[in-house]
């Protein structure tokens, strides 16, 4: 029988007790919620006067789990398709859409799961200041659609869990939203503020709090494997999704870094600087990296004060009621958390201020900080990536006006050895503690370097030894520096930057160099001759320049090698015969070619630190080793060019 009516069909759905019948029934009543919505509102008065969804909800008893998917996603076609303010607020206030939410699905089914979540993301991105009553009991601060996504942070499906921080960051926006004055009365504006005030303590206490610590019971787990990529980049999310919560509820921080602390910082740095047994059996680079990007990326000041104060509290502040027991495997969740949490809610309520607990601390409530005694006794010359750990946590320490151990950093380049051990990466972020400080400091440094690099230069004069291959690799980086640009770089550490270098002790001439330059203006403020400008990608050159060219097609397309310049470039014709636009760049310095067939293919030396991707370009046969034999010859110049730069650079 086909019913072309929504009447019809509401008395169909009444008398029916046949799920497939009751399933196509549902999908036709639901199109017409949004026809009548968008053409004709007397067909959306009608569904709605008559309580349309609470039939649905009547009918879904002993409809199959596939049968209940597809309700679900009905109704979230529904919800996403109203486009009238007031048939919204209407779908909205209907006590329904909480039934759906708190019925008992069979979550043990993947597809249920999908859609359930799916659904109470399209009710959470609905609800505004306006409505949030609708779904929020602040008597008792409860919020059924909240703590039901809360239960699916750790399914083990992605989509699923991306979807539950959908959620989160949706819902937590309603702090951040400024109310219009104009189109609200004054009583209507108290109502939104004491409901967001009891919301606010919903997700600052017990029982929502639960839901943050699965998120650091993530991180936990993610610890041991972070140097593999998959796990890195789910940290990072993490990470990102903690910040916009903590940008949209900045009341939140406190309780956020008290987490961080009790859950992750103090027991790492227990088993790390105190060697004591804690759950947290990680290695120093792990374990600081994790540090580093907390601190780095989140808004805390509490947790430095562990690293850089010499005196800390004996109390470690509010120790969570509930201690979050994670099971083997991903379970539906239904504890009563009303009964539960509400006496620990209520004690919790009184005693928000706690959290902080550097505030108005008394000297005998203080004890002896031997995180930091430990901090300043591993910051000694060591392997590269905890050094440069340290040094940016040292970096963030000092960025908030916190102590920080300035003369100890700086002996670091004290007394230099016949090889530095550091990295470049390292030695930058030794110097940019000083940057804005007194350069009496780096003193010594310049002067100890100053010594090496003069005694460099003689015995290159005299033949007794020579510039190695490596400050020849990597001169641009000598040539190039600039000290304002230095001063305006972001510094950050990735993970990338942790890895061993097996060419590093190869590297300590052009370090030695570095550290003499970098001091020498610092000290001396005297400023370099701007370099000058090179090519770029995309740029039109002149071809009347002393640079060697090969034309190697018929199209005019040139392959220059520029020892001025220190690279090969390719450019192809442009409007003037004389000219060519720039479309190849490889550098000169530590370049090796190769034959490939019709290719000729370029790799740069592994002792570059900016080292260039390998590469290469088609070249006719009777061109490749005429263009190897000059490149070779142009490698020649180039060190030559470097010994005379060199005397220049040093004066």
């Amino acid at each position: 029988m086909q019913y072309d009516s929504p009447q019809d069909l509401h008395k169909a759905l009444i008398n029916s007790n046949d799920s497939q019948q009751i399933t196509n029934l549902i999908q036709k009543l639901s199109n017409f919620y949004v026809i009548g919505d968008h053409q004709n509102q007397d067909i959306f008065d009608y569904l709605a006067e008559n309580n349309i969804l609470a039939l649905f909800y009547d009918k879904i008893i002993n409809l199959s789990t596939q049968q209940l998917c597809y309700i679900i996603s009905r109704l979230s076609f529904i919800i996403s398709n109203l486009k009238q303010p007031l048939n919204i607020t209407y779908l909205l206030s209907n006590s329904v859409l909480n039934d759906f939410v708190i019925h008992q699905y069979d979550f043990s089914n993947q597809e249920m799961v999908d859609y359930y979540v799916n659904f109470l993301k399209i009710i959470a991105i609905r609800i505004d200041r306006e409505n949030i009553f609708l779904y929020f009991n602040f008597r008792y601060p409860s919020f059924p659609l909240l703590w039901e996504a809360q239960k699916f942070i750790n399914y083990p499906d992605v989509l699923v869990s991306n979807t539950i921080k959908v959620i989160i960051l949706s819902l937590s926006k309603l702090f951040n939203l400024s109310q219009d004055s104009d189109t609200l009365t004054q009583s209507i504006m108290e109502q939104e503020n004491r409901t967001i005030k009891k919301l606010k303590n919903y997700f600052s206490l017990s029982p929502f709090y639960l839901a943050y610590l699965k998120y650091v019971h993530q991180i936990k787990c993610i610890l041991p494997n972070l140097a593999k990529s998959e796990f890195h980049n789910s940290l990072e999310e993490l990470i990102m999704f903690f910040s916009d919560i903590l940008k949209q509820c900045p009341f939140l921080i406190p309780l956020f870094e008290q987490i961080m602390l009790h859950r992750l910082i103090l027991p790492i740095l227990d088993y790390l600087l105190l060697n004591k047994n804690t759950d947290f059996k990680t290695e120093f680079k792990l374990g600081f990296y994790l540090i580093y990007q907390i601190i780095s990326k989140l808004p805390f000041n509490n947790i430095l004060k562990y690293l850089s104060q010499d005196k800390i509290p004996k109390d470690r502040g509010l120790e969570l009621k509930y201690n979050y027991i994670p099971s083997a495997t991903w379970v539906y969740e239904t504890e009563n958390y009303l009964c539960e949490f509400e006496d620990v809610f209520l004690e919790e309520n009184l005693n928000q201020n706690v959290f902080n607990v550097f505030e108005n601390q008394q000297e005998n409530n203080l004890i002896h900080n031997t995180y930091k005694t430990q901090m300043l006794h591993l910051l000694t010359p060591r392997d590269n990536s905890i050094l440069l750990l340290q040094l940016a946590i040292w970096q963030i320490i000092k960025n908030q006006q916190q102590p920080w151990p300035a003369q100890q950093i700086i002996q670091l380049l004290s007394k230099p050895q016949k090889q530095i051990m550091y990295s470049k990466k390292v030695i930058d972020f030794i110097f940019l503690f000083y940057l804005n400080e007194d350069t009496n400091m780096l003193q010594d440094i310049y002067l100890e370097y100053g010594i090496y690099v003069a005694q460099l230069r003689a015995s290159i004069s005299l033949d007794k030894a020579y510039l190695s291959e490596a400050v020849i690799i990597n001169w641009g980086i000598l040539q190039n520096f600039d000290l304002n640009l230095f001063k305006k770089s972001s510094f950050t550490v990735s993970f990338n930057d942790l890895q061993n270098w097996e060419h590093e002790n190869e590297l300590s001439q052009f370090k030695f160099i570095y550290i003499y330059l970098i001091s020498k203006f610092l000290v001396t403020n005297q400023k370099q001759e701007p370099p000058k400008a090179q090519y770029v990608l995309n740029q039109e050159i002149s071809h009347l320049t002393d640079d060697q060219y090969f034309q190697i097609d018929k199209k005019r397309t040139y392959l220059i090698i520029s020892t001025e310049q220190g690279y090969v470039y390719q450019t192809i014709p442009c409007s003037n015969p004389n000219r060519g636009v720039v479309t190849f760049k490889y550098p000169l310095a530590g370049l090796t070619c190769t034959q490939e067939k019709d290719y000729l293919c370029f790799e740069q030396s592994s002792l570059a630190i900016n080292k260039a991707k390998p590469t290469k370009i088609q070249i006719s046969n009777n061109l490749m080793n005429e263009i190897i034999s000059k490149i070779n010859e142009a490698k020649v110049e180039l060190k030559k060019s470097t010994l005379e730069q060199l005397e220049q650079l040093i004066k």
